[in-house]
């Protein structure tokens, strides 16, 4: 799996849960905002992302979760950098985003004292670990 594929994958599973037990639906303005990528698989950044036989070095990322239910997502990364973005809206689980270039997300996150937590099921699993600004 590319950086750029694993990178969308990330970007697409924030569909994301508050973390709380609460039964009542999450709202948008709960997830509004800025996140900054601290973490890939418990290591800080920078680090080094190897997937298969591709391995590229990360050196920061973020997500932002905007009021007009869009999204977008941006890591600085060698050998190149990316850049996603779509809508989400609000489900009982938190949000579903969906990427501009199409495809939906099946994988969620979630949202715990402004930490939200991206798992990438695979082979190995990648986990993505962002603070709230």
């Amino acid at each position: 799996m590319t950086l750029r594929t694993l990178l969308t994958l990330s970007a697409l599973s924030m569909g994301l849960a508050c973390g709380s037990s609460s039964t009542t639906a999450p709202t948008a303005t709960a997830f509004i905002g800025t996140y900054t990528l601290t973490h890939i698989n418990g290591t800080a950044l920078p680090t080094s992302l190897v997937q298969g036989t591709t391995t590229s070095q990360v050196t920061a990322g973020t997500a932002q979760i905007t009021n007009s239910n869009t999204w977008t997502a941006t890591f600085t990364a060698t050998p190149s950098n990316v850049t996603l973005s779509g809508t989400y809206t609000v489900s009982s689980n938190g949000l579903n985003l969906v990427q501009t270039v199409g495809g939906q997300s099946t994988n969620t996150a979630t949202i715990t004292n402004n930490v939200m937590t991206v798992t990438i099921p695979g082979t190995p699993a990648v986990t993505f670990t962002y603070t709230k600004n």
